[in-house]
């Protein structure tokens, strides 16, 4: 995993992720590509359901398969009606998971929390509901951080391709 890391790392640094690389000890990664004409870059594969993806000039995990982003991400709220800021349940995973929710790209911003957070609603991405709830948990407000939604372009399925 540390080899996998410092190559995805590698490859953000140097601006070439579209780009097939190939690690120091000749371990090669797997690029995930979608159907478009010409195929777009969307990720180097990380594990079977994960892949790694740079956005601006950091390093995320998204959940995927052969049909595209998994969605949606899990929001919650302060509000007992889901308005507000939204908030993402915080992690300490490196890189840290983004989500997609069918249009944007959505992170946590900021260091895992030294104190929860009560949250009173939730949301499933949009997918429609405000379930509410009273939970004191580690949350992060979320962001867009992908303005101009390239993701949303992507055109299942999507195939891998390993570097030669």
């Amino acid at each position: 995993m540390r080899k996998l890391l410092a190559a995805c790392s590698a490859i953000a640094l140097f601006a070439i992720a579209p780009a097939m690389a190939q690690s120091n000890k000749g371990a090669k990664l797997v690029g995930i590509y979608d159907s478009s004409i010409p195929p777009k870059f969307v990720g180097t594969m990380s594990s079977f359901q994960d892949l790694v993806r740079v956005y601006n000039h950091t390093l995320y995990l998204l959940s995927y398969n052969r049909n595209g982003i998994l969605k949606p991400p899990l929001f919650y709220f302060t509000t007992t009606n889901c308005t507000g800021q939204k908030y993402m349940y915080a992690t300490n995973y490196s890189p840290d998971f983004a989500h997609f929710d069918g249009t944007t790209v959505w992170a946590t911003v900021g260091t895992f929390p030294t104190q929860y957070t009560t949250v009173y609603s939730y949301d499933f991405g949009g997918e429609g509901g405000c379930p509410t709830t009273q939970e004191t948990i580690p949350v992060l407000p979320a962001i867009d951080i992908e303005p101009n939604h390239v993701t949303a372009t992507f055109v299942a399925p999507f195939v891998p391709h390993q570097a030669r």
